[in-house]
């Protein structure tokens, strides 16, 4: 895990950071309104050879359908990108024992600390493939870690059946990655200390629009 220093922060700095957060937050969301609404702006739209800036880190599914950057209406240098199958961040206690880091946590991480980006969004969507697997293949052997990180997240939403049920799941899911982050250094001391909010959200395919599920 990449770990840097975590400076205390005094409550102005902190409830800056807050405010920084909620402001963040509000740019994607109406850059998401304005996808649905197809009435997007494709700003910075070319290459940009200069630093890294990004404002948010999105933790969300390789699914073809759901591109953040998109989704939200950003364009170049915007948005910190973190893209796996099930938007998982990878729980090693209950899916990999024997592994205590993920290449999820140290990207998300290094967006935290390094590039100090002070929101990180789970970004879920409906229809998921690996949702649906797990629900499918929870229980057996040798499933592989793309259902199984998923699987811990599903205790009590049963078997695969109606679309209903993976939308459960889907948001259990997002849930699951939205505590285990919060649990998990250096994002717990982070988020204790006001300087950085994860929150979490679902996408709808049909029509693009992004709910969150945990604010």
């Amino acid at each position: 895990m990449l770990l840097l220093p975590l400076y205390a922060a005094t409550p102005v700095r902190a409830q800056a950071a807050g405010n920084v957060a909620a402001v963040q937050l509000q740019k994607l969301l109406n850059g998401n309104r304005r996808y649905v609404a197809d009435r997007v702006r494709r700003h910075n739209q070319r290459p940009n050879g200069g630093p890294q800036y990004p404002f948010a880190a999105v933790l969300s599914c390789s699914d073809a359908r759901v591109p953040p950057e998109i989704l939200f209406d950003q364009g170049v240098n915007d948005l910190f990108v973190v893209r796996v199958a099930g938007n998982t961040a990878d729980d090693p206690a209950a899916a990999h024992p024997t592994v205590t880091d993920s290449v999820q946590l140290q990207s998300l991480a290094y967006a935290a600390q390094v590039l100090g980006v002070k929101l990180i969004v789970v970004l879920g969507h409906d229809q998921c493939g690996a949702v649906k697997g797990a629900l499918e293949k929870c229980g057996q052997s040798a499933i592989g870690p793309m259902f199984q990180n998923v699987c811990p997240a599903l205790h009590g939403i049963g078997a695969a059946g109606s679309n209903n049920k993976l939308k459960e799941a889907v948001a259990a899911n997002v849930r699951s990655q939205v505590a285990l982050l919060k649990s998990t250094p250096p994002f717990a001391e982070m988020v204790k200390r006001n300087q950085l909010r994860i929150v979490g959200a679902v996408t709808d395919i049909d029509t693009g629009r992004v709910s969150l599920v945990i604010p």
